[in-house]
């Protein structure tokens, strides 16, 4: 009987061992392979954001320049801003802040132009009527010598008045150049933050569907579809209403890649 029980001992201590062996094999293999799926994720992914970030900053460097350039033409003489990445944030808000001085100019300018202009022709229109008067007086011969004084001192002051207004509509030129850079810089603005919001949405879009596949396809595709896009918005813009990409368009292929 002893030796029977010490034989199952034996037998059960030899299956312990084996299957202990056995599970400590499987439970390390099955770790070590979640864990590589794990961790290539993660890493996949950390790539997959940093390009999207990188992109990113690269736009909004782009969207930086063209207002920097935008901010110096409107302001003959001044150079060309050089900033690293720690004064971004300020150079920017400060960009902001000079675009909007640069409206209220424009502004500024206008209104005092137009209440020039507008109290010069006030004033010839009051002096019509007593000039008019004096001329028939003159026509008749019945004019005195002040009445011809006051007459030629209305003509002095309307020729006087005729240089104030040309001076006052040269605002136009110095305002023209600043709403045209302006413009300008809008254009471009809307274009790289289009070209952002497309790039960025449709990476993200195509990593969500397809997240094994690789980064570097995916841009690829990605940007062959954002210059597919932006060439039928421009397409759009230049031909008008009539065009065959028209806004319609734009929008259901938007629609179509879930934007």
């Amino acid at each position: 009987m002893a030796k029977d029980d010490d034989l199952f001992r034996q037998v059960m201590e030899d299956v312990t061992e084996t299957l202990t062996a056995n599970l400590r094999e499987v439970l390390s293999t099955t770790l070590e392979k979640q864990l590589t799926e794990s961790l290539t994720k993660s890493l996949l992914e950390s790539e997959f954001y940093r390009r999207i970030s990188t992109d990113m900053r690269s736009g909004l460097r782009r969207i930086y320049k063209e207002m920097s350039e935008a901010r110096n033409a409107a302001a003959p003489g001044s150079e060309p801003d050089i900033m690293d990445a720690a004064a971004e944030k300020a150079a920017a808000d400060k960009l902001f802040h000079d675009a909007s001085e640069q409206l209220s100019a424009v502004l500024r300018q206008t209104e005092d132009a137009a209440n020039t202009i507008m109290g010069v022709v006030e004033k010839h229109m009051d002096w019509q009527a007593e000039s008019a008067e004096l001329l028939e007086k003159a026509r008749l011969g019945r004019i005195t010598p002040a009445e011809w004084q006051r007459l030629n001192e209305i003509n002095q002051v309307l020729g006087d008045d005729l240089v104030t207004l040309m001076t006052a509509m040269s605002f136009q030129d110095l305002t023209g150049q600043r709403i045209k850079k302006v413009v300008a810089a809008i254009k471009q603005l809307e274009s790289t933050v289009l070209e952002l919001y497309l790039s960025s949405g449709l990476m993200m879009k195509a990593y969500e569907e397809q997240p094994d596949r690789d980064i570097s396809s995916l841009e690829e595709q990605t940007k062959a579809a954002v210059l597919d896009l932006k060439q039928k918005v421009e397409g759009s813009e230049l031909k008008g209403p009539a065009s065959d990409a028209n806004q319609n368009d734009i929008d259901a292929l938007l629609a179509q890649f879930g934007l």
